[in-house]
């Protein structure tokens, strides 16, 4: 679970990132692609599922 922990974070962290210095549209552009790919590969229940996981570690610091 931690590879896909990771596969997650790393396109929200750059959409962030890129959000900053290019806006948020164009950082949503960049990184749907990836995001897009984990879902695929997840399937849509298991994609929403680790994006909540992520969602409540930021929350929790």
């Amino acid at each position: 679970m931690a590879q896909v922990d990771s596969a997650y974070a790393h396109p929200v962290s750059t959409r962030v990132a890129s959000g900053d210095l290019l806006g948020r549209d164009a950082a949503v552009s960049l990184v749907r692609p990836a995001m897009q790919r984990l879902r695929d590969r997840l399937c849509t229940e298991a994609f929403q599922r680790v994006r909540e996981e992520y969602a409540a570690r930021r929350k929790r610091g």
